[in-house]
């Protein structure tokens, strides 16, 4: 038969790396000679990584306290985007992503006719695909609406931010300069050296295409 694809090669400090990363995920290391898949306590160069399984669930309203609480301490009410200052952004339509049952993130978003904003993201455990599985539900719900585009912004500053949206395929619309300028009259104690521009990303949807 076909060969399977080849198991990628860790090294023992990467290993350390991802239980790390993924404190919840089973770590084992295997004979690379073993046919049997048994565990061996033999020193080996191959690592089989459990990654823990991301649900993606609608926010029901006994998770609004809990949501409130998390973009609060996070970020900060109000929420400032381009459209508004939302006070109260757990009232928004939004989802959560679970690993057993836990909640580990969610992301509020606004429609406005065809368009759909992401108002918060929101990931209390990195490294496990949360961020991403919740995005991909709401692109693939805003395509199913009929939706024109997805859209957010973040500060200029926030390389993670821009790396991961980008990563996902999101696009640079535009640079919303002194946008602090903005925040702080929302939020007057928010140091005006905090961050200067936002940037605008979205992601586009063709009507009858898969983007």
């Amino acid at each position: 038969g076909r060969a399977g694809p080849p198991r990628r090669r860790l090294t023992p400090a990467r290993a350390r790396e991802l239980a790390a990363a993924f404190p919840g995920s089973a770590l084992r290391r295997r004979s690379p000679s073993s046919t049997t898949g048994a565990d061996t306590p033999l020193p080996a160069k191959l690592w089989v990584v459990t990654v823990p399984t991301v649900q993606v669930r609608d926010v029901a309203d006994v998770d609004r306290p809990w949501l409130r609480e998390l973009v609060a301490s996070m970020w900060g009410l109000p929420v400032v985007t381009l459209v508004r200052a939302y006070e109260d952004p757990q009232r928004l339509d939004g989802v959560i992503a679970e690993v057993d049952g836990e909640p580990v993130g969610a992301v509020t978003f606004h429609v406005d006719g065809p368009e759909w904003e992401i108002v918060t993201v929101n990931a209390v455990s990195s490294g496990i695909g949360a961020g991403r599985a919740m995005l991909e539900v709401l692109r693939r719900r805003a395509r199913a609406a009929g939706a024109s585009r997805v859209w957010l912004i973040t500060t200029a500053t926030n390389d993670r931010a821009i790396g991961f949206y980008e990563h996902l395929g999101m696009r640079r619309v535009r640079l919303h300069r002194r946008f602090i300028d903005v925040v702080r009259a929302a939020k007057p104690d928010v140091d005006e050296g905090a961050f200067g521009d936002a940037i605008e990303f979205q992601w586009h949807i063709r009507p009858g295409s898969g983007l």
